[in-house]
């Protein structure tokens, strides 16, 4: 009688104990664990200055400036994702929606969504430099694997229709401690046919989260300034190694 009394009560254990939220990666996402009516805020830094330029006049490249990307995402129903980004460099707009599910694959989560990208952009028109702004759209699928033995990877793949060109990332999250991981993420450039994906590199970051109640604390050292898959794919100028940063907080 014990034993069955016991074994009625794992389920609800389980769930008590299941996060109220997916955990974070660096730049890749993984499909939304969002619960219907919860909110989450986001701020990423990624600093333009190298880290072993010149570091103790610029701090290790944190007095060089920074990327910086304001993001908030909300769940109105289970499964379905709402989010909304502001990144400062080119004054850029992301509004998107998503969907998660669970594809025919055994203890795999995925989530198929689409961006509408709205930015700034330069030209010189007879001698004069014009800055414009362009819209665009970018179709993503994320997919996170099973956990095995603390390893959990995760992929991203996306189409942007600026560029017209398909790209992804692959990472991996190995789980120190309940509440620290290490992250490691790949980002091959997709376009190596025109003059600038020649001489781009492709994208690396390796670092650490740190999981409070509500909070996610991310620091990096990649080499590219960019965040998120859509600007990540396109490559970096070298491999110079620089810092990042991200805080992500919970509202339910």
């Amino acid at each position: 009688m014990r034993y069955n009394h016991l074994i009625s009560v794992l389920p609800l254990l389980i769930a008590l104990n299941a996060p109220a939220i997916e955990n974070s990666m660096l730049n890749l996402e993984r499909p939304a664990a969002l619960e219907s009516g919860q909110s989450q805020f986001l701020v990423q830094h990624r600093f333009y200055g190298a880290v072993d330029d010149q570091p103790l006049d610029s701090f290790f490249g944190l007095s060089e400036g920074a990327t910086v990307d304001l993001g908030f995402r909300i769940s109105p129903l289970k499964k379905l994702e709402i989010r909304l980004h502001h990144t400062f460099l080119n004054n850029e707009y992301r509004v998107g929606a998503g969907y998660s599910f669970f594809p025919l694959i055994p203890g795999c989560r995925a989530q198929a969504g689409v961006d509408w990208v709205s930015f700034k952009s330069g030209r010189f028109v007879e001698g004069y430099w014009r800055e414009d702004r362009e819209s665009v759209w970018f179709g993503r699928v994320e997919l996170q694997a099973p956990t095995v033995a603390r390893l959990t990877p995760v992929a991203n793949a996306g189409f942007d229709s600026d560029s017209r060109k398909t790209g992804f990332g692959i990472g991996l999250d190995c789980a120190v401690s309940g509440s620290v991981s290490l992250i490691g993420e790949f980002f091959p450039r997709a376009d190596r046919s025109t003059w600038e994906g020649e001489r781009s590199e492709n994208c690396f970051a390796a670092g650490l989260q740190f999981r409070t109640y509500g909070h996610h604390f991310l620091f990096q050292i990649g080499n590219s300034t960019d965040i998120g898959l859509r600007r990540m794919m396109r490559g970096a100028p070298n491999r110079d190694l620089k810092f990042g940063f991200g805080i992500k907080r919970l509202f339910e």
